[in-house]
């Protein structure tokens, strides 16, 4: 994500917090996001980091005593064009490597960017576990509003756990990449802060 999109979501969608876009060091982020991260944590909210920039992502990471997670996202291909990842949606490894070091989670997203099938997904996702390691990679999020998705129903689910089979991933990693871990994550933050 760009610097220049500021803003911070502090609504509450679905159990996650998005704290995304101003730039590391301005003094809301410094005041308004930590005081929203500890917020969230107390709540057992679990802070979602898609969108943000590595910054945003490092600060927020920095100010929770929880794991965080990005719902969505996929690593770039450097060199591609002038910028890190070659698109301005895409992440670099270091991102992801960041997430998972802290505990949290980076879903993989099923969009067009990156992928033309869902046989290219599969090998995202590989690219993402080998990052990340395959205990922080899950299933993306926004799979209905993402650009030429490549996973258009959860009933491809079969395709891609044989797609990932198929390329040497144990099943228990497949059974984790596509919802055990989100659910792992999700149980621990809420466990942790329940009344």
């Amino acid at each position: 994500m760009a610097d220049r999109y500021y803003r911070i979501d502090l609504h509450s969608h679905a159990g996650r917090c998005f704290l995304v876009g101003l730039p590391a060091g301005h003094s809301l982020v410094a005041a308004l996001g930590a005081a929203s991260v500890a917020e969230c944590n107390r709540l057992g909210i679990v802070v979602d980091c898609a969108h943000a920039s590595l910054a945003t992502t490092m600060a927020v990471l920095e100010a929770s005593s929880q794991p965080v997670m990005i719902s969505h996202g996929q690593l770039g291909y450097p060199g591609t064009d002038s910028s890190a990842t070659g698109h301005p949606r895409l992440m670099t490894a270091r991102h992801a490597a960041a997430v998972a070091e802290a505990g949290g989670l980076v879903g993989a997203w099923p969009c067009g960017i990156t992928s033309r099938s869902l046989a290219d997904f599969g090998t995202e996702i590989l690219r993402l576990a080998e990052a990340a390691g395959s205990g922080h990679v899950a299933l993306g999020t926004d799979l209905d509003g993402n650009y030429r998705p490549v996973l258009t129903t959860y009933d491809q689910l079969d395709d891609l756990a044989g797609l990932l089979r198929d390329r040497g991933l144990p099943p228990d990693r497949i059974h984790q990449i596509l919802g055990g871990n989100a659910l792992d994550l999700l149980s621990s933050v809420m466990q942790t802060n329940a009344p």
